[in-house]
């Protein structure tokens, strides 16, 4: 690919992604997950299977997870209904909600998975661009109009009417690129 045809590369790239425009898709992404963890299959509800995994649900709720939370309620609310004993770690749970006299509590702002799919594919983006020849970022000495692979997403970004400024997509490639470098998936 050359350098002149990153843009458009770039831009076929994130049309392919609905979620740029959707935060709730990695929300509903976990859970759905979490309902799976819990021993509930999302897609053939009535495929119920005893899971180890409950309890791990539980502990994220437990410590203020609103979307661990909600899955727990889901399949109680699906296993009741059908008369399916729940599994011991999420009838505790429930039982320990319902002996006080408040509500559960949540993590306030914003969940931490909100943006992982809309953050990935521009991260993904980015490196598409970086292929073709450009540097990730500007380089701050430069006072021309030099473009770098951050910039070239956020003009396409900017044409696919989605706000996110060149520094918040150099931002989101940096933290993606240290969290992969993390994992072992980037030398």
């Amino acid at each position: 690919m050359t350098p002149a045809e990153a843009p458009a590369a770039v831009r076929a790239y994130l049309e392919t992604h609905p979620w740029l425009r959707d935060p709730g898709a990695s929300k509903r992404g976990l859970r759905f997950a979490l309902i799976w963890m819990c021993g509930l299959d999302p897609v053939e509800p009535h495929d119920y299977y005893e899971s180890g995994d409950a309890g791990r649900v539980v502990e994220m709720a437990e410590a203020g997870d609103q979307i661990a939370y909600d899955a727990i309620v889901e399949v109680a609310t699906h296993l009741t209904d059908r008369a399916i004993p729940l599994p011991n770690s999420v009838q505790k749970y429930l039982l320990d909600i319902a002996r006080r006299k408040q509500p559960q509590a949540f993590r306030r702002g914003r969940h931490p998975i909100t943006n992982l799919h809309r953050d990935d594919a521009i991260f993904h983006a980015v490196e598409i661009a970086r292929k073709a020849g450009f540097s990730a970022t500007q380089n701050e000495d430069h006072e021309d109009d030099h473009q770098s692979a951050c910039s070239i997403v956020a003009d396409v970004l900017e044409s696919l009417r989605v706000d996110i400024a060149e520094r918040s997509v150099e931002k989101i490639w940096a933290r993606r690129r240290a969290a992969r470098q993390r994992g072992g998936f980037i030398c």
